[in-house]
């Protein structure tokens, strides 16, 4: 009688194998049985008799069964016990048997057979995979060495026993199928799927995790890298807006790498190497970065040309400008004029600062610095004016970064650097102490001179 509703998931099947002896035998190889604290479900049979349990046992393997007393030729051996069925899924075992003739190195198997799930037997001894080899396509069993005449060869195969569209018997603790196929459609009905320790989760959700238990539609964890191959366009895309568009894309269009948001484009990485931002149709061939943000004005860096950074923007303006991390203060900026110029500011508004003093030692600061004539070391024919940085460090130390003699873990030097424009006040100072100086000398002289004209007008 057929069954109504679901049929019952068998667990285990019985299986039956049996070794014709031809030599003393103690030690038998099966396929594997499960053993349990029933007595009947293992049983062993020598020539017909049923042997008792201390008779034989059953390895630790669950597959290989030691007779107390050898079997010798000619003995009969049978063994019947259960195997399990993984999760549920029921399998066919077929056996074939063939004693080898004169001239026999093959062994042809009558039905389909799954190399993973095939065990070749000699003389009722299980052979390891490196004995034989298997062609799944024509059924072939070839041995490494070829048996002897009138040994008895046995072949045995187990296939899962399912059909097309039949369902696939894989339940949940309560017995209901939660993984069935239908018109070559696998459908899953578990509230969650889980393959490995993480490596693909799907929930009741729709969430499809990597690596990761998912908490959004897609969630990726690894450490290494994340790589999409497609054969379009686009390569990546997402779409963010209730209309469903694209709201940001990246794709390769000869191999160019754009990216897009709302559909334009705002930074390409180009064949050469060349990245633009927004700046792509303003034509500057020869850069290796562009940067075109809101408004006209973008910034060119060429790596090969005359040019090695281009900035333009509105008639007048900001360029670049400075602020605090701590503070967000500003700190200066670089603007270009309405007249062609470039001002390079630094902060000096007055309500930036306290104890505002004048600079009464300017003439005597200047004295103890000492400019000098030199050249580079790496640039040995060019002789410039200038100072070293050290020597102006204790008159002017504002206008020095670095510590002098300074050096790296290997031994490479840390250069001291110079802002002369830091010596501008103190040079200020001194010129406004001579300019007074030489204004009250020049009093002197004009008094000293009009008396004399007054002596040499007396007669």
């Amino acid at each position: 009688m057929s069954y109504i509703g679901n049929q019952p998931v068998l667990n285990t099947s019985e299986f039956r194998e049996e070794f014709a002896v031809t030599s003393t035998q103690s030690v038998f190889n099966t396929g594997g049985f499960t053993e349990s604290s029933d007595s009947a479900t293992l049983e062993v049979l020598r020539n017909g008799v049923l042997l008792g349990t201390a008779d034989y046992t059953l390895g630790s393997d669950a597959s290989t069964v030691t007779l107390a007393n050898a079997a010798v030729n000619g003995d009969i051996i049978v063994i019947k016990g259960r195997r399990e069925l993984t999760n549920g899924v029921q399998v066919t075992e077929r056996r074939h048997e063939h004693t080898m003739g004169s001239g026999e190195t093959t062994v042809t198997f009558p039905y389909p057979l799954t190399v993973s799930q095939t065990d070749v037997y000699l003389n009722g001894v299980k052979l390891g995979s490196s004995d034989f080899t298997i062609n799944s396509s024509t059924r072939v069993v070839s041995f490494t060495t070829n048996p002897a005449v009138g040994d008895l060869v046995a072949i045995v195969s187990r296939e899962p026993a399912l059909t097309t569209n039949s369902s696939l018997p894989v339940v949940d603790a309560a017995g209901n199928n939660v993984l069935s196929e239908s018109g070559s459609v696998v459908t899953l009905t578990a509230d969650e799927a889980n393959v490995g320790s993480n490596a693909l989760v799907v929930n009741s959700s729709g969430n499809v995790g990597v690596g990761t238990s998912p908490s959004t539609k897609l969630d990726i964890s690894d450490t290494s890298r994340l790589t999409v191959n497609v054969s379009n366009a686009y390569v990546l895309e997402t779409s963010l807006n209730s209309a469903g568009s694209a709201f940001a894309t990246h794709y390769e269009n000869a191999s160019d790498h754009i990216f897009q948001t709302a559909g334009t484009e705002r930074m390409r990485i180009d064949s050469s190497g060349m990245v633009s931002v927004g700046a792509y149709s303003l034509g500057y061939t020869a850069v290796g970065v562009r940067l075109k943000p809101e408004g006209a004005s973008h910034f060119a860096h060429n790596t090969a040309g005359s040019t090695n950074m281009l900035m333009s923007a509105p008639v007048s303006g900001y360029q670049i400008s400075f602020y605090r991390q701590d503070t967000g203060a500003g700190m200066g900026s670089i603007t270009n004029g309405s007249s062609s110029t470039v001002n390079y500011n630094t902060s000096s508004d007055y309500r930036l600062k306290e104890n505002i003093t004048e600079i009464t030692d300017g003439i005597n600061r200047v004295k103890q610095l000492s400019p000098s004539r030199f050249n580079f070391i790496d640039d040995p024919n060019n002789t410039v004016d200038g100072f070293i940085a050290h020597e102006v460090q204790g008159i002017v130390p504002e206008a020095i970064t670095g510590e002098k003699d300074a050096v790296n873990e290997d031994g490479s030097i840390i250069p001291q650097g110079i802002d002369q424009s830091k010596l501008v006040p103190l040079l200020t100072a001194a010129l406004q102490e001579s300019i007074a100086l030489i204004e009250s000398q020049q009093s002197q002289i004009d008094a000293l001179t009009a008396r004399i004209e007054s002596l040499e007008a007396t007669p």
